[in-house]
């Protein structure tokens, strides 16, 4: 695969400083005060150097013990991992239990260097040198096939590896990888996605990069009609990445609005339409999840993509989290903050339920409708505050009334107040004749829009 100039963005690596002679030294002072013997060796003087730091209570890479380092340890963790990158970060409760361990354990320590220096001196040395070794690389545990993998497009099989595509165009890039558009060189007319993503070892990012692959392989090809057809993936051992290739597309929603806000005119009703359409496949793909027992978790315009045939497909799964038998999220993956439903930024924050992507799924109808999300800000900590502060409103662009009485709906800032169900947001649109395609006139529309400015343009 020929990748853009500047390649993948490479993961920094922590390199632990080393113990200098200076630090050292400042800590023999201190072992004259501990008493016992005169004259300790070096190894102990490196102990006491470490107990300070609070370093040797830190799990090594090789305690699997953790749940989090558990996960870690499936990806590709290179040797020397920056332990202190590696703690958990969905709880606090579990961070602040890590620093009590090491609060506790530490007089301990202290204790035994107060033991006879013969003795000190063995289980000193054995202790440091467990800290201060190089660890041998961990065995890498691939997540799928290694360089290159047969897919299934359109009824046929193609063997796909780095050498054989060819880069059409770069879509994008977010927190979780970058997009492609490529060619077959040997079959110019298999033209696919590819999503690359970095193997960072860091527990969140291996959860979410292990939870896209595990929901791709669940969903497939025509799993759903608007969501995004994933046809397999492999490792790309040269920059190490996980790819992930799935149904190419012409644009995304934003991208797609963006443009026909700059046309001078629209035929009247159009942006009704094309709004009750959009509406009832972002709902369908996320009846599907639900159905499945998963929610979203950030539905947006940008994760929303749509062809010349005005198909409308949600993407991006690797937030998808499981839900229970009321729709409540069991856990959580990172999502965009502008997007967040009222009660996520409460304090404290209520449990992520369907409900919320409800609230996702109106503010991204009124941006469509705008040209503009309704209340953006900068920072993450105002954008809180605007959304706790915004009064929803629909856009007076909005004519339609099912569709306007949907969106005031769905951006109820109280949840019991949204729809319990996808079924309910269909029966208030009486959209199940919008399930084929758009009239004539409005997939003129968006071919016109598509080929004004897009990832990769139609050819028809």
């Amino acid at each position: 695969m020929e990748y853009p100039k500047d390649g993948p963005v490479p993961v920094e690596e922590d390199i632990p400083e080393s113990i200098s002679d200076e630090n050292i030294g400042v800590h023999d002072q201190d072992t004259k005060e501990i008493g016992a013997e005169q004259h300790y060796s070096d190894a102990a003087c490196l102990l006491l150097a470490l107990v300070d730091t609070a370093q040797p209570v830190t799990p090594s890479a090789n305690n699997v013990e953790h749940d989090d380092m558990q996960l870690a340890l499936l990806g590709d963790v290179p040797p020397l991992v920056d332990i202190q990158n590696v703690q958990p970060t969905e709880s606090v409760q579990e961070h602040s239990s890590m620093v009590s361990a090491v609060k506790t354990s530490t007089p301990s320590v202290y204790k035994r260097l107060q033991s006879p220096a013969k003795k000190i001196k063995n289980k000193a040395l054995k202790i440091c040198c467990d800290e201060i070794e190089p660890q041998t690389p961990l065995q890498e545990t691939a997540e799928a096939p290694i360089g290159s993998v047969k897919i299934v497009v359109c009824g046929k099989i193609i063997p796909v590896s780095t050498n054989t595509l060819k880069l059409i165009k770069v879509f994008g890039s977010g927190c979780s990888g970058s997009v492609l558009g490529v060619t077959h060189k040997t079959d110019p007319d298999v033209k696919i996605a590819v999503k690359r993503m970095v193997r960072d070892p860091r527990p969140e990012k291996a959860s979410m990069r292990l939870n896209e692959l595990k929901m791709a392989r669940q969903i497939g090809v025509s799993g759903c009609l608007h969501i995004i057809d994933y046809y397999d993936a492999m490792i790309c051992d040269q920059n190490n990445e996980l790819c992930i290739f799935m149904e190419l597309m012409n644009t995304t929603i934003k991208e797609f609005y963006e443009c026909f806000h700059q046309m001078k005119e629209i035929p009247p009703g159009t942006i009704d339409r094309f709004l009750c359409h959009l509406s009832h496949a972002i709902a369908s793909a996320l009846e599907f999840l639900a159905n499945l027992g998963y929610l979203h978790g950030d539905v947006k315009p940008s994760n929303v993509l749509i062809n010349n045939g005005a198909v409308i497909k949600l993407c991006d799964l690797g937030t998808c989290c499981e839900i229970d038998e009321n729709g409540t999220a069991k856990g959580s993956f990172g999502s965009t903050s502008a997007y967040y439903s009222p009660e996520l930024v409460d304090i404290p924050p209520k449990p992520r339920t369907i409900q919320g992507d409800m609230w996702a799924m109106g503010i991204t109808l009124v941006e469509v409708a705008d040209g503009k999300h309704p209340c953006p800000k900068s920072q993450e900590y105002e954008q809180f505050s605007a959304i706790q502060l915004w009064e929803p409103k629909v856009p007076e662009t909005i004519r339609l009334p099912p569709l306007r009485k949907l969106i005031s709906c769905l951006l109820s800032r109280e949840p019991k107040q949204r729809p319990q169900s996808y079924a309910e947001i269909h029966h208030m649109l009486n959209t199940q004749n919008l399930a084929n395609k758009l009239p004539d006139d409005d997939l003129t529309f968006v071919n016109r829009v598509i080929n004004m400015k897009s990832s990769y343009p139609t050819t028809s």
